[in-house]
């Protein structure tokens, strides 16, 4: 019993972590405006807080890798959305359509 809390006390504090590593993009951005800083000789000022993020890492990565970040970060976007697609069709598949529309499909006829 007393693993099994562990565990799921350990499972909780990294879901909290995960949420903290969220915030750290604009909290950074926060103190960097705060306390002036520059980079390139240009102070690091955000209008509008949607857009710390992007102007963060256009201050901080080098002018040379801004596309390949644009390319990992769309990656990521696209796979998070094939994962979302696809849980979704097999949960069409195998909860609805054998279900309520044709109980005797195969497993073939359901893909």
């Amino acid at each position: 019993l007393s693993n099994g809390q562990k565990g799921v006390l350990f499972a909780a504090m990294m879901k909290v972590v995960g949420f903290a590593l969220l915030c750290i993009p604009g909290i950074v951005g926060i103190l960097l405006q705060a306390y002036g800083v520059t980079f390139e000789g240009e102070p690091f000022v955000v209008s509008k807080p949607d857009e710390v993020y992007s102007t963060l890492v256009k201050a901080v990565m080098p002018k040379w890798s801004l596309g390949f970040f644009a390319a990992v970060l769309l990656g990521s976007v696209l796979s998070t959305f094939n994962s979302a697609l696809n849980s979704a069709s097999t949960i069409f598949g195998l909860e609805i359509y054998k279900i309520y529309i044709d109980k005797e499909a195969t497993g073939a006829k359901v893909i």
